[in-house]
């Protein structure tokens, strides 16, 4: 083993060894932030795209909603249990879709 006072101790190799540490440790930072900035593009992709398709599905799902509960009002006795069905189904879809 050689010490730092050993005349033949070649200085040059512990700055080497240093910078070689220092690009291996700058390297893995690097790919750190890489894999945390596509992680994070991800998830932001993600939730766009979860708002986007929740409100694609509530809109047409508050049409039927609103819908059958106008048919509701007016409707015929054969219709009303149905109709009854269709709101009470829409409702919990609506909540469903909220939890997204």
């Amino acid at each position: 083993m050689t010490s730092l006072h050993d005349p033949l101790y070649d200085h040059s190799t512990e700055f080497f060894k240093a910078e070689q540490e220092s690009r291996v440790a700058q390297r893995t930072s690097d790919e750190n932030e890489k894999f945390l900035r596509s992680l994070l593009s991800g998830l932001l992709l993600r939730t766009t795209d979860v708002s986007t398709i929740s409100h694609e599905l509530r809109t047409p799902l508050n049409a039927i909603i609103g819908f059958g509960e106008i048919l509701l009002e007016d409707g015929r006795e054969e219709q009303v249990e149905s109709l009854r069905k269709i709101i009470q189904a829409g409702r919990r879809l609506a909540v469903l879709i909220d939890c997204m």
